[in-house]
């Protein structure tokens, strides 16, 4: 079953990568930029209107810039298989860590149920995770973040400096390779050493960041420098008008929001998109940390002789990476901390020690087990249920996407095209068309020479309407989209109108302008 669910697992559907995401033509065109850059790193994206500069970790589109464009999906499934794989692995070290450091008996079918418990967690085939879409660095950040945090728990154990070299060399990955994944190394690092009382995971991230700036000195320059500008400018300007419009609190949703709603379908998906909620649904596991870690405190006093707990045979220190993703958690959580990511998604990295820390639980307390598997495959077909309707939605938007693509070809070869959108989300999905495109990378206020952030974005990603044709003006698009499901915007576009246009394509909510010169 467990085998079934790795193989429908999102991002391991061939048929996926043929649907892009607006995330999956945000990474082709960053393909396609570093091979056309002789497979040397970028530092802009040249299609982009506005805030075309960025740094963006590339090492995993660097790998994939040597793969032909036919091959690229086909290439980036067993990429993602092997990365699964991988991390199944880094589960199994976690076992023989535990048994030959600790010297704790691990049968052959203790190992099977942290397995199984593993590839059954419900958060791994969530829509909302960013590895699920057909091309992405999450995969491999989240590979990245699971060996650190083994190699820094066996590290808590013996004070082995010998593994400064594996931690040096994935953080170094990390910094080229996912931005997700070098958050979470920072946060760990940083938790681990107050733990711990000493500096050595902080000379961890030291060194590695030395490594880099020898190694990539323009790329490392140019990563912090516009790393700075994009955490700067989320946290002052776009949280504001993108997850706290979204979300005002995830704490305020408990004895507040989740009350002054009707009730209805989109109520439970806003429930359901808590944070808070999306731990305890996609990582039911969790739960045994209360009665385990009441156990751990209070075992000299309640437990002796054969009563003695299943999970007192396992070290303390297993709790602590779960502990870490706890803490950063919290710190995430607030809306002050918002624009460092949506917090749950950091459970993920701990997600090994929490399948091991559930198999003593068969004995220790079976009802509940039992009842964390029951709300692990709760979730599983709640998953499903979402998805699926998810992907019925996503082919209809797709098919009208092909349209226009197959329009902007045929257009493309006799102009140079540059398009607009009021929406960029749907500006977003045609970044890898080989157009130009109104789009830019948040950064900065600035809008063009002569726009600002504020201006132009009332609720980030959509265009304020009276803002429409002075930019379509401005940046002389020739090829309009109008998302007709924004109030307002296709009236104020009819009306306000002084171009000559004609109507290519109207379908569901969009509709496919072509400026006459």
């Amino acid at each position: 079953m467990n085998c079934l669910m790795v193989i429908n697992n999102p991002s391991l559907k061939k048929f996926n990568f043929s649907q892009r995401s607006g995330d999956s033509s945000y990474h082709e065109l960053l393909i396609k930029q570093i091979r056309n850059n002789k497979h040397r790193f970028v530092y802009e994206f040249k299609p982009f209107l506005f805030n075309s500069d960025f740094c963006y970790p590339q090492l995993y589109h660097w790998i994939l810039s040597y793969v032909k464009d036919e091959k690229l999906y086909a290439v980036n499934w067993y990429l993602n298989l092997f990365l699964i794989i991988l991390q199944i692995t880094c589960l199994l070290s976690l076992c023989f860590a535990v048994k030959y450091i600790f010297g704790v008996y691990l049968s052959v079918t203790d190992i099977l149920w942290a397995v199984c418990i593993y590839i059954a967690t419900p958060f791994f085939y969530d829509r909302s995770n960013a590895k699920n879409v057909a091309l992405s660095t999450r995969q491999i950040g989240v590979t990245l973040g699971q060996y650190y945090l083994l190699f820094l728990f066996i590290f808590s154990i013996d004070q082995n400096l010998f593994l400064l070299v594996p931690l040096v060399i994935i953080a170094s990955l990390a910094i080229l390779g996912s931005q997700f994944a070098l958050q979470y190394i920072l946060f760990c690092s940083l938790i681990f050493s107050i733990f711990l009382k000493t500096i050595f995971p902080m000379l961890v991230v030291t060194v590695s960041s030395i490594v880099i700036m020898f190694i990539f000195k323009d790329y490392f320059r140019h990563f912090l420098k516009y790393q700075w500008k994009h955490k700067q400018f989320y946290y002052k300007v776009l949280a504001k008008k993108f997850i706290l419009k979204l979300r005002y609190s995830i704490w305020r949703d408990f004895y507040w929001d989740f009350w002054r709603r009707s009730v209805n379908k989109s109520w439970l998906l806003y429930v359901y998109q808590n944070p808070v909620v999306k731990v305890f649904l996609g990582f039911p596991f969790i739960f045994l940390l209360i009665p385990y870690f009441w156990i751990f405190i209070n075992h000299n006093y309640f437990f002796e002789g054969d009563n003695i707990p299943e999970i007192l045979h396992l070290p303390f220190h297993l709790i602590i990476p779960i502990l870490v993703s706890v803490l950063i958690f919290l710190i995430t959580s607030f809306r002050k901390t918002r624009f460092l990511g949506e917090p749950h998604r950091y459970f993920e990295f701990s997600a090994i020690f929490i399948a091991l820390l559930a198999v003593p639980a068969k004995k220790d307390y079976l009802l509940l087990f039992i009842a964390c598997g029951g709300l692990n495959i709760f979730s599983l077909i709640s998953q499903y249920i979402l998805n699926k309707n998810i992907a019925q939605q996503s082919d209809k938007l797709n098919k009208i996407i092909e349209l226009i693509v197959s329009a902007l070809n045929d257009l493309e070869s006799s102009k140079k095209i540059a398009l607009f959108s009021n929406n960029l989300n749907i500006t977003k999905r045609f970044l890898h068309s080989g157009c130009d495109v109104f789009w830019g990378n948040v950064t900065g206020r600035k809008v063009g020479e002569q726009y600002d952030f504020d201006d132009v974005f009332e609720k980030y990603p959509i265009v304020k309407n009276s803002y429409i044709m002075e930019l379509i003006d401005f940046f002389k698009t020739n090829i309009i989209i109008i998302d007709t499901s924004i109030p307002g915007a296709e009236e104020f576009f009819n009306r306000n109108s002084r171009i000559n246009k004609k109507l290519i394509i109207e379908s569901m909510h969009l509709k496919l302008f072509e400026v006459i010169f």
